[in-house]
């Protein structure tokens, strides 16, 4: 069933998947895959370190 509070968090997600495509569509052209696998493996790792601290600090 959907509910309007689904509603509410899934609009913004799929506004920002099309934002996200619409930049994507505009830098890949610009960017060679190894400078974009650099970006993405530093940013999961960050995520990564930024996940592990907040669990272990129990927030």
């Amino acid at each position: 069933m959907l509910l309007p509070s689904t509603l509410l968090l899934a609009v913004p997600g799929i506004a920002g998947q099309f934002i996200g495509m619409a930049i994507g569509s505009r830098v890949v052209d610009r960017i060679r895959a190894d400078q974009f696998r650099l970006f993405v493996y530093a940013f999961l790792g960050i995520a990564g370190v930024l996940t592990c601290i907040t669990g272990l600090s129990g927030r």
